[in-house]
């Protein structure tokens, strides 16, 4: 119901984040390799990384690529299409019945309303009908929190691991009181991966875990819209009657953008 393309405005706000920081470095003059430490990258980010790993299922760590591809991208769903085309398998359904619809399953390029389409096709109870595709979404929904599940826990870890490196840096420092080089060194890696932590998890982690919130949002309203009218359809609803069942899904502002568009067909 939607192509999917690459989303440009991800790498935008991860790069303003990112620049901001390295230019609020630059201004205290400071060179950036003063900020470079291994130890501290490994207590506050790759250890918050692993903790995550603990805490989440590892067929859904498995994933992580993919996921990783889906945060980056955008699914261009069209809802006046997505709803037009309901209300046109409706009046076919409505006027030549709904076994007119078996030739056209395989068409359907989405899988969950080629399912929805088939059990009313197969002549499924309604209530089934509604049971089996309700379970389908939940699943889906709960593989998503899942992964959302993931960013979550890592950008949880993230701060609590950067005082563990913090205290790793200040045990340093006090352990080589007698050296002035190794104090300082200490003391640079106390403040280093307390930085790396509360930056890598506020600025990257959990906006990452918002976006797959909205995105699980996104993919539940459609599937939701799929099968309000696939049921519309098996009950021999008025094709406008379903129109506006699957309209009033929409959030206020998808509804204006919807109705426009009707009314600007209807000029023409």
């Amino acid at each position: 119901m939607g192509k999917r393309r690459f989303d440009p405005f991800v790498l935008i706000g991860l790069g303003i984040s990112i620049t901001a920081m390295f230019v609020a470095i630059l201004l205290h003059g400071m060179p950036l390799t003063t900020y470079a430490d291994l130890a501290a990258f490994l207590i506050a980010i790759v250890a918050p990384f692993g903790a995550a790993f603990v805490s989440v299922p590892f067929e859904y760590v498995r994933d992580l690529p993919q996921v990783l591809r889906v945060l980056f991208t955008t699914d261009d769903v069209d809802y006046s299409e997505l709803i037009e085309t309901l209300v046109t398998t409706a009046e076919k359904a409505r006027r030549e019945g709904l076994l007119s619809l078996e030739n056209e399953i395989q068409d359907i390029p989405d899988p969950f309303l080629r399912k929805a389409i088939q059990l009313i096709v197969d002549g499924t109870d309604p209530e089934v009908v509604k049971h089996i595709m309700i379970n389908d979404m939940e699943q889906m929904e709960i593989r998503h929190l899942l992964h959302k599940k993931f960013f979550d826990e890592w950008g949880y870890y993230g701060p609590a691991l950067g005082m563990a490196g913090a205290l790793v840096g200040l045990i340093a420092a006090l352990s080589g009181a007698e050296d002035r080089a190794a104090v300082t060194h200490g003391v640079a890696i106390a403040f280093i991966a307390t930085l790396y932590a509360v930056f890598m998890s506020n600025a990257i982690v959990l906006p990452m875990a918002t976006r797959l919130d909205m995105k699980n949002q996104k993919d539940i309203l459609i599937k939701t819209l799929m099968l309000e009218g696939v049921l519309s359809i098996q009950a021999g609803d008025n094709p406008t009657l379903t129109r506006e069942k699957l309209i009033s899904f929409l959030p206020p502002k998808l509804k204006e953008e919807i109705i426009a568009k009707k009314e600007e067909v209807r000029g023409r």
